[in-house]
Parts: C-alpha cells; structure tokens; sequence
C-alpha cells in the first residue's frame, strides 16, 4: 500500500533499510514526496539516461521515458544500458526495460511517436533533454498553465559545455532552503567579564535580550542568521508572564553588525511576529538550555523560459551577483566582475545556435569553422537585443567562446553527461521542498580541459568513441585504452567510476587494465546508489559484481576484480611489482585512514591520484600529480563530519551526535581493532612486536607516554582476544567479554569519573564542574530486567562471537542469573 504520510514510510522497514542513507540527507517529509513523484524524461542519450538512472534509484514513483529515436553507435559512447545488439531500435523502448531493473518500486514505461499534451498531463515533473528551443518554449508554457504547475526542468549539454534551466512555477515553496542540520548552541555565560547567558540591554533602539550562546563540540559553528527563528529547550528560569522561554515556540533573532555590534557568539532574541521585534522583561537565567535553530519555509516566483530568453536580467542590473528569477549562477568567477562574465557568453551562444537550428534545420557540424562563424555573426546581432548592462558598460561578445560552443554543440562527452545528469537529478529532488532549486540558468563550460590547439586526428571513425574523438583527437582515445589503473573501493563512486571507464575506453586498449579491490559485500542499503548492483546480487563481493556488469557495457574492458583490503597486511599482494606496473590510482573509500595509507603509496612511487569523497549532498575531489600538486596528505580536503574531542565522547556527551561518535568509537576499540591487531600478530609475532617497540618504547618525542598508555590498551585486548581464540572459543565465553564491558564501560569508568570530580566539586574559578551540558552521572547496576541491559549483553555476545569464530546460533537469550 502507498505511504500518504511520515508516519506509514517510516513503518515500511524494507523501504528505511534500503533507503537509510538518502533519508538520513533529504529527510522522510522530503523522501515521502519523491516516493509519490511521476517524471517524464524527453530523451534519452547521455544525460537524459543519467537523469533515469538517478531518478529511479532516487526513489520516485513512476517515470515516463519518450524517445522513438534509434539507436546509433555514438549512443554507445555516452548511454550505459545500450549495446551494439540494440542499434536500430527506439532508444525510450530498450531503455525502459533496464532502467526498471534499478528499482521495482518505481513504474517505468516508455512511449512512442509524438509527445502529448495528454502525455504531459499525467506528470509532476518535465525533463527536457532532447529537442529545439521552440519546442521547449511551448512545454514550459503548457506546464506552467496547468494546476498545480508542472515543474519544468530543460538541460542542453554540448562538449564541454552545458546550460540548465528550471521553472517551478509563480509560486513554489520551499521549506528548508539549505539542508543543512539545524545549527545547535548552547546557552553559556560568558566568563571575563562576567555575562550571563541571558541579560537585558539597551541601546538607542530600547531595550531587548542579548543571550550568548557557543557552539558544543562536534557542531557545526557559525552564528544564526539575522531573522532567523530560534527555539529553547532545557533553560532553567527565564519566563515571561509565567511562560518558560522552552515552551514559548519559535522566537526571532537578530545580530547587530559593524564596529559597535554584538559580541561575538551572541544574539538579540525576538518575538515571532514576522520580523524581529525585541523581546524584554525575562525573568532571570539560572543554568544550562539548548538553542536550536528552526528552518523556516520561503516561498519564490520562476519566471517562463520565454522571459528568460527574452530578458534574461532587468536592464541595468550587474546579474552576475543578483540572485533573483531571470539570473545566471555565477560559476566562473575570474569574469564576473569584467564585460563579459561566461555564464552571459554561453548563454547568448546557446540562442545563436538555437536560431541557426531555426533556419538551417540541423545543428551546427562538429569542427567546422564557418558553420562556427555563422553562428558568431548571429550572436553579436542578438547581444544589443538581450539588454545585458554590466558595471563596466554593455556586454562584451567573446566570440572564441562562442565559437568553441558551436564547434561542438553536436558533441555528447560521457563525463559532462554524468555532469550533468547529477545537478539535473538533484534538482528533481528539489521539487520536494528540499533544499534551494536553481533560478533559472545554470551555464557552465570546463574550457581549460579542450586541448591547446585542435587536434588532426578528429575525424569520425564510426565507433562508440566518435564524440570523444571529434574533440580530443583519435591517438588521446587510444591511449585511454592502454592505462593501467588502480581503483580501490566499489561503493557508490566506484560504480560511477567504472562506468566512466567503460563508455569512455579506458583501460579498453590491448594493454589496458583496470585493478578494483573491495573487501566489502554488497547490502540492501547500497541498491538505491550503487547502481551496479541490484537485488540479486545482495551477499556478493562487491569487486566481482561491478567487474561482471561493467562488462555489459564495454566488453573491451579489462578488470582484474580483487577482494583484498588496501593496507600494510596486504603488502606481499600489492608490492613494488603492483605499484610500479600501474599508471593512475583512483580512490573511492569511505575512512581516512585507507585514504592517507593509499596516499602515502601515490607519494612513494610518484604516481597520480584522483581522490575524491562524498558526504550526504557534499562531495570533494583532489586531482594529485606527482611534481606539481600537493599529496592528498598535505592538501586533502576531505571531512569524515567533524571531531568531536575524545574527552568530550568518554566524559561527557551531551548531544545525540556525541554518542552516536561514542558508540563507533566503541565499535572499533572492541570488536575491530582487536581482531585486526591479533591477525597481524599471528601472521608475524617477531614483526609485530618490533613494529610496536618502535614506535612507543624507543619513541624519543614528547608523545612517548601517552602513545605507551594508548599502546597498553589495545595490547590488554589483543591478548584477551588471543586467549579466547586460542581456547576454542564459546558462546559463554563470548558473553564474559561482554559482561566485563558492560562494567567497565558504564560502572568502572562512572565511578572514577565520580571519584575525580565529586557532585559539588568547584572548578578552578569556584563555579560548579557539574553545570550546564555536564550532567552528574551515576554509575550502573546490571539489572536483567532492564531491556536496556539485557540488549547490550546479547548484541555484544553476538558481536564477540562474529569476531571469534563461526557459531551456529540464531538469537542468543541470556539467562536471568549472573554469568561470571
């Protein structure tokens, strides 16, 4: 049955499992939408077939694939569900089929000849990827005339160049504008000079609440936005007429700026009133509370594709910094102070090709130079008819630009396809009230990446690399064939790795070869992003279903798939032999810990690395060149989402994501680290041991203690982990181990803490240690009739035994009595 709300979605346990990740970035409310969306996608070449694939992974309910176009080679080059057997046939039809495959939840169809009004209607979103500017122009109009309005999304992708458009309508609302996690403060008084966390001021404005607040470890910092609402929880004290500041709802904020502005870390408190008013005559502050802030939900007009052609940006307004409907994103910064910023140029380049398609009847051909010109010559008349008025005078055609745009407005190259496709899905997701949608143009052009001077081997050879040929030349496509490259990971990037791989050729050559190593094993949750993989292949290494479906595409791709982790126990498999034989590493791993160590290899044997991340709806990438870019290790952006001191995580976490960090730091102190440590002691004692000696007991650095004290811990639980291995271990043995954590975790380690710092102990300037986020703890008392507790003995008796060895067992229950 359908979800209709939050509450049944979250009941569907097949549906939260396979889905956690993205639900943990967009939200249920958000999910709930996508789940009941209907997307018809106009063409299916590279990027239309990118948008299917997201979409479908995305979740969404039903997709509408039209495009009676046949099959041709240079399809191949750019849409991954196409083979040679398929030339001829509709590319809608063989696609619909394959896209299907992705998710069974979503209904997938394909349609032929014309497209509809009818066809249109039965659609919440439009995706126009395939077609002239006419036409998009009339189904923009059409969707915007319907009830509720037809979301309208046009994508135009030409080598290296490319242009979105989106229309949501006159009024669409969205309801978190950034995604982000709510900023989180918490209510402290400031120390020298003394300052409670709420205190009543006044200025020539009258008076109002100034409270301080500071950001608790592990969140992200910044200050609330001027106007932003704001909501309290676990404030002592502070009432007004009788109303705690907790149950007073969403209350305003404002920050005074400039020289004589508020103190850092602080803002003035509003009431609710649809902008800041100040907000006086609170009872006083007595200790501790939470500030969190709350999204509040805008609504913005889109304006037609019509009037954006048309009068793309008021006259007389510098656009490249106006963020209103009819604007361009600024993408390319070194021009958006000067007369001719590039999002302008490609889009004025886009309308002279779309008049030279208007009278000529085709695009303009790939690589000529007076069908280049032509249309040059259209865009210096069309200019002065647009009204661009920059800070500096009227606009200034670039006409290389222009040109290079109609050089290759033929071109599909797979890598802006994908490019593409993704900021195309997104903004799908967009539809759902999540996050800020593009308005309206996005253009942007990776001209640094075309070659310096046209290469003389562009003529088409007709294979599937002819658009790849047509810009970088034959000999660059043939040496992509010969790489050998080294990918570790297989995960959501990888999967897209491989397919780049493959459309393009590479590693497809007679002496290419492509390494994928992953010890990791494919799980439901990875179905809705890791598009290789599908149902059936749940259990399976990772490596070698990637390997086997990849081969579907290309079958000139060499792969060698590997199952082995990446780290110093795996040295005598990748050795010097393996390094120096191979010519590119492309990471996708998910810890940086692996990222530093397959960094540190890139370094020692002087070999490029393409590093990259992701991270909910953020991502990074390093390009590293040995000589001429800094390692990952010196310039690595990467963040596995923020530190969270240790001190904060054993001692005193106050937040949830506190002891969600505690919880993992647990993890890996029993049940990985360990077993992994054991296994080098057991594959090596002497090695072992010299390794540990070396770098604690012979240390001469100031960290020699503490590295010894850090050493001893983890050596106290490799023994043990020895020992019961070494006995034939048993399930009793298993639950004594998690007994004994059970203790020393949430016993032992409470009442030393308490023994330190006593309930009223006084901190150094005579305040209470125990105030504000440190709550006085108490230690715990085994109980087996507490769920609590018998949970924690079963899950870490399961856990112990997972780590051991094999045990036959379905469900462990304890018993009542005490076990040691």
């Amino acid at each position: 049955m359908e979800a209709t709300n939050v509450d049944e979605l979250r009941q569907d346990k097949k549906f939260m499992d396979k889905f956690s990740r993205q639900i943990g970035a967009y939200g249920l409310e958000a999910m709930l939408k996508l789940v009941k969306m209907k997307v018809l996608v106009v063409g299916v070449r590279g990027v239309g077939i990118e948008v299917c694939k997201n979409t479908a992974l995305a979740g969404v309910a039903a997709m509408t694939l039209h495009d009676p176009e046949p099959v041709a080679i240079q399809d191949l080059g750019t849409n991954f569900f196409l083979t040679e057997e398929d030339l001829n046939r509709p590319r809608a039809e063989v696609c619909a089929v394959k896209v299907q495959d992705l998710n069974d939840s979503c209904t997938v169809e394909a349609t032929s000849g014309e497209l509809t009004e009818d066809l249109v209607k039965q659609h919440g979103v439009m995706v126009f990827t395939q077609g002239t500017q006419d036409e998009a122009i009339r189904w923009d109009n059409f969707c915007r005339e319907q009830k509720p309005p037809i979301s309208f999304v046009r994508c135009i992708t030409s080598g290296v160049f490319g242009s979105v458009f989106v229309d949501h309508g006159d009024q669409f609302t969205i309801r978190d504008p950034d995604g982000k996690a709510p900023l989180v403060k918490l209510c402290c008084p400031q120390a020298k000079p003394y300052r409670p966390a709420f205190t009543e001021l006044e200025d020539e404005d009258g008076k109002y609440t100034l409270v301080t607040a500071l950001t608790p470890d592990g969140q992200t910092p910044g200050s609330f936005p001027t106007d932003s609402l704001v909501t309290f929880n676990g404030v002592e004290g502070v009432e007004l007429n009788g109303v705690s500041i907790n149950d007073m709802g969403p209350l305003r904020t404002y920050r005074k700026e400039g020289t004589n502005g508020d103190p850092a870390n602080t803002f003035r408190l509003g009431a609710n009133n649809g902008k800041y008013t100040p907000l006086s005559g609170l009872s006083p502050w007595v200790v501790g509370g939470f500030v969190t802030q709350e999204k509040e939900a805008i609504t913005v007009a889109f304006r037609s594709l019509e009037d954006c052609i048309a009068t793309p940006q008021p006259e007389g307004v510098f656009g490249a910094l106006k963020d209103m409907g009819g604007d361009f994103i600024t993408t390319d910064l070194s021009t958006a102070f000067e007369n001719n910023p590039t999002e302008l140029q490609i889009h004025i380049a886009y309308q002279a090709i779309a008049w030279f398609v208007t009278h000529k009847g085709r695009w303009p051909a790939v690589n000529n130079k007076a069908d280049a010109e032509e249309v040059v010559e259209q865009a210096k008349k069309l200019l002065p008819q647009c009204g661009f008025v920059q800070l500096g005078g009227p606009l200034q055609l670039n006409e290389e630009l222009v040109a290079q745009v109609a050089m290759y407005a033929g071109v599909e190259l797979q890598g802006m396809t994908a490019f593409w496709g993704g900021i195309v899905s997104q903004e799908l997701v967009k539809v759902a009230g999540k996050f800020t949608p593009i308005r309206q143009f996005l253009n942007f052009g990776m001209t640094k990446c075309l070659p310096d001077s046209p290469p003389g081997d562009t003529a088409p050879i007709g294979s599937r690399y002819d658009d790849l040929i047509q810009v970088f030349g034959r000999s660059l496509v043939e040496k992509l064939g010969n790489l050998k490259i080294f990918m570790v990971g297989c995960g959501a990037l990888g999967c897209e790795y491989i397919k780049n791989f493959a459309l393009n050729g590479v590693c497809c050559g007679p002496q290419g070869m492509l390494t994928i190593t992953d010890n990791d094993r494919i799980e439901v949750s990875n179905l809705n992003r890791q598009f290789l993989f599908r149902a059936d292949n749940v259990g399976q290494p990772k490596s070698v279903a990637a390997f086997e479906r990849a081969k579907s595409m290309n079958k000139s791709l060499n792969v060698n798939a590997l199952q082995e982790f990446v780290g110093p126990n795996t040295e005598k498999i990748f050795n010097d032999e393996f390094w120096t034989g191979i010519d590119l590493v492309a990471n996708a791993l998910d810890n940086m810990k692996a990222r530093m160590y397959v960094d540190g290899k890139c370094v020692f044997y002087e070999k490029p690395l393409l590093e990259s991340g992701t991270m909910g709806t953020g991502f990074n990438i390093d390009v590293v060149v040995p000589h001429m870019t800094k390692s990952y290790a010196d310039g690595g952006n990467a963040d596995e989402g923020g530190g969270v001191p240790m001190c904060t995580l054993r001692n005193f976490p106050h937040l949830i994501d506190h002891c969600i960090e505690w919880s993992r730091a647990q993890f890996e102190d029993m049940f990985v680290e360990p077993a992994a440590q054991a296994s080098s002691v057991l594959e090596n004692v002497a090695e072992y041991v010299a390794k540990k000696k070396a770098a604690t007991v012979d240390n001469t650095t100031q960290a020699r203690g503490a590295l010894i004290a850090r050493a001893v811990a983890v050596l106290s639980k490799v023994k043990v982990t020895l020992e019961v291995a070494a006995s034939q271990p048993t399930i009793e043995a298993c639950a004594e181990m998690a007994w004994r954590d059970f203790h020393q975790m949430f016993r032992d380690n409470i009442q030393n803490l308490i023994t330190a710092f006593p309930e009223h102990h006084k901190d150094k300037s005579g305040n209470n240690f125990w105030s504000g986020h440190r709550k006085f703890p108490s230690a715990a008392v085994y109980d087996p009739k507490n769920p609590t507790h018998v949970n924690f003995m079963i899950t870490a008796t399961n856990l112990y035994a997972s780590m051991l060895a094999p045990v036959s067992y379905t469900h462990l229950t304890l018993p009542t009595k005490r076990i040691v």
